[in-house]
């Protein structure tokens, strides 16, 4: 091991010499050979590093650099990226930036730079130009940068570099996925103060999102392939990076592109609700609501809701949380559709529909709490009225015939709480209406039970009174 230290330290030490001194061409060819033989990449040495011969046969023989075996390429490989890669890549940025007389010496170093950045380790590669861009002042330097970043993003190398952190095995990955993480996400905010009204297309939010979703799309379905062919994967890096979009505010960007496509290939694959299972399973629990919401809203069908979440529900408790209680009892939404994913997860298994129950009992003590009806707005009250009614819908006889006595007391209690509400609203507007001057019109009340609600609740009443029929 000491060897290979030495000699990988020997190896970069001579190239950045030969580079910062402008050699020759001939000498500075032989240089980009020799790193080029290092990159920590199997399929860049086989395509780029090592030298092809053409026999008397007319067929291609290949000859590895100078090495003593596979074994010692790869640790030096592995000692050049961890200790090496990218130091080394920043002294490129510094040297081989500049603008060269020399055409063909010109050419050779963006060669290299495109070898080096875009063949190389990915996830270091967009660290270093990301930190050179931030660091640098309107340069050619920084041009010639922002044209490696922005090939970076064209030729799809996110994706290699997503599917490098799914991987299992090469113990040579990056440890830091945090910052990583926190890079990819906020490139567009970085790029746009850096280069202000020079930014370009690609690093614009819409376009990058966009593009990020699809590239998020590939590698699922590369995850996918690896599980059918038993190889294991590893997707807590995508859910984090998942989890972080949406906790940013550009989770509807993503998964919009993402959702509808991992419900249709869940509606029949196994494998997929796996994948899917897994995903969100891995999200962080910070990120859990913010991710969630963009599910229930998205999803085009309630069954779709158990195949691309599966059984968390049982299994985290921040998931029953957030669905049986943040969704239902403390925040509201206009879309009927929520109300329908909602409560037809719960409904759709056995192993978790006393869930459903739980949730309706709690829905009609909220409905019937005094404190809920005098310190909450209009909205909310009639959002819990809707949810009451599509729980009903779920409900078979066994779950209404549960706690039946419990539940007519709370109805009852609800319903007298209201009229007082309501009688109480009218005597204030009595005597407000007693004290007010000539010309003045009465302001609405709160609880105006003049309010017309029959077009918003008509289809869940219709929907109960159905269901109440059928029993």
């Amino acid at each position: 091991m000491a060897a290979v230290k030495v000699s990988v330290m020997a190896v970069v030490k001579s190239v950045m010499l030969v580079l910062e001194n402008k050699a020759e061409l001939c000498e500075v060819t032989d240089a980009v050979t020799k790193i080029i033989n290092l990159l920590p990449k199997p399929e860049i040495h086989d395509q780029i590093a090592s030298e092809r011969l053409v026999n008397e046969n007319n067929t291609e023989k290949e000859i590895l650099p100078e090495h003593s075996s596979i074994s010692t390429l790869e640790e030096e490989k592995k000692e050049f990226y961890i200790h090496h890669y990218s130091q080394f890549a920043e002294f490129l940025l510094e040297h081989c930036t500049t603008s060269e007389s020399n055409d063909e010496k010109q050419q050779l170093y963006t060669n290299l730079l495109n070898t080096y950045f875009l063949n190389g380790i990915h996830s270091d590669s967009l660290v270093v130009l990301l930190c050179t861009i931030e660091q640098t002042g309107r340069s050619r330097k920084q041009d010639a940068v922002v044209e490696l970043l922005e090939s970076f993003l064209h030729q799809r190398k996110l994706v290699a570099l997503l599917l490098n952190q799914c991987s299992v095995g090469k113990d040579w990955q990056p440890t830091d996925t945090s910052k990583l993480i926190t890079l990819i996400v906020t490139l567009p905010d970085r790029m746009a103060n850096c280069l202000q009204m020079n930014n370009r297309e690609a690093f614009l939010p819409a376009q990058y999102f966009r593009e990020l979703a699809c590239d998020i799309w590939r590698v699922l379905q590369e995850v996918s392939a690896c599980v059918r062919q038993q190889r294991d994967c590893r997707l807590t890096f995508l859910s984090e990076l998942l989890g972080r979009l949406c906790s940013l505010g550009h989770g509807d960007s993503v998964f919009k592109i993402i959702l509808p496509r991992l419900e249709c290939e869940s509606r029949h694959c196994f494998v997929w609700r796996r994948v899917s299972h897994t995903l969100f399973s891995r999200i962080p629990d910070r990120c859990l609501e913010a991710v969630l919401l963009h599910v229930v809203r998205l999803v085009s069908w309630r069954k779709a809701m158990a195949w691309l979440l599966g059984d968390l529900i049982l299994t985290n408790g921040k998931v029953e949380h957030v669905v049986c209680s943040r969704f239902l009892l403390l925040r509201h939404f206009e879309q009927d559709s929520v109300l329908h994913n909602l409560c037809g997860y719960l409904a759709d298994n056995p192993r978790w529909r006393d869930k459903l129950v739980k949730t309706f009992t709690s829905l009609l003590e909220v409905w019937g709490s005094q404190s809920s009806i005098k310190h909450t707005c209009y909205s909310q009250h009639l959002y819990l009225s809707r949810a009451i009614l599509v729980c009903i819908g779920h409900l078979d006889d066994g779950d209404v015939g549960a706690n039946k006595e419990e539940r007519t007391l709370v109805d009852l209690g609800g319903v007298v709480i209201r009229d007082s509400c309501r009688l109480d609203a009218e005597d204030d507007a009595s005597g407000a209406s007693a004290r007010r001057e000539p010309g003045a019109r009465d302001a609405p009340s709160r609880h105006d039970s003049s309010r017309d609600t029959e077009p918003q609740t008509r289809p869940y009443r219709r929907a109960a009174e159905v269901r109440v029929r059928h029993r």
